[in-house]
């Protein structure tokens, strides 16, 4: 099931979307907005107090682990809760993202994750559009050429393609979709063949100026690279793939065993 939802635009889209607001929260509780639990005003606290060690969270432990039980800090009556004032002055330096307990930066690890994962996924939802309006674009402005060979008329189309294929990943649920994205996918593999074989074709290496050195050398570097970018995505799948089964088997393993 997660592998299925991994391959889904739409819910990698959703997963980015969550872990870059993830991040964002973060940032925010960084700069003193901090997280407010209300367990503690259910439980029958003082709202005040319990307004003052909520918005601590894990600051709270912090400032615990670095100062010592709370009858040590200022202003602090032995038993009591610590009141908001106190708890922010001492651990402010915690929630600007000070060295926690001698374990390093975890804000800022924990940030960074949320950030790569987000920049990854949208990578992942959006490369299919930036990458095919490229080289439409290129292939556009390159139309004037007089080339032995159609180097802009296939990168504009292919270009074109690749988005109708981005596209298409998000209708779900329709036979005729998934056979457009299967005559897509085909016509997107010859296309690429087709122009790998023209951008080193011969006469159009003799008759570069007529065919434009930016326009042989955006072909020469396309074609080739589409396959190895494909052979590397498919690898990738196959590892997440392997350490899904992985993960389950042992998941099921500790299962059998309780």
């Amino acid at each position: 099931t997660r592998t299925a939802q991994d391959s889904n635009h739409s819910e990698v889209l959703k997963a980015g979307s969550h872990h870059l607001a993830k991040a964002a929260a973060m940032v925010r509780g960084a700069g003193g907005y901090l997280e407010v639990n209300t367990s503690a005003t259910a439980a029958g606290s003082p709202s005040s107090d319990a307004s003052g060690l909520s918005r601590g969270g894990t600051d709270f432990m912090a400032a615990w682990r670095q100062q010592g039980p709370p009858e040590s800090w200022p202003d602090v009556s032995p038993g009591a809760v610590p009141s908001s004032q106190a708890l922010s002055a001492n651990t402010a330096v915690t929630a600007a993202g000070a060295p926690d307990g001698g374990g390093g930066h975890p804000r800022c690890r924990k940030l960074l994750l949320f950030l790569a994962s987000a920049f990854g996924k949208f990578c992942y939802v959006f490369f299919p559009f930036l990458f095919g309006a490229l080289l439409a674009i290129i292939g556009w402005e390159s139309r004037d050429s007089v080339c032995p060979r159609n180097l802009d008329g296939i990168l504009m189309w292919f270009g074109v393609l690749a988005i109708a294929f981005g596209v298409s990943v998000y209708i779900d649920g329709f036979r005729w979709a998934r056979d457009l994205r299967i005559a897509l996918a085909t016509i997107l593999l010859l296309l690429n063949g087709v122009g790998w074989a023209w951008s080193y074709d011969g006469r159009v290496q003799l008759h570069r100026d007529e065919c434009g050195h930016k326009l042989v050398l955006w072909s020469m570097l396309v074609w080739p690279t589409v396959p190895i970018m494909l052979a590397a995505f498919g690898l990738y799948k196959c590892v997440t793939y392997l350490q899904h089964l992985r993960s389950h088997d042992e998941r099921l393993q500790k299962e059998v065993l309780v």
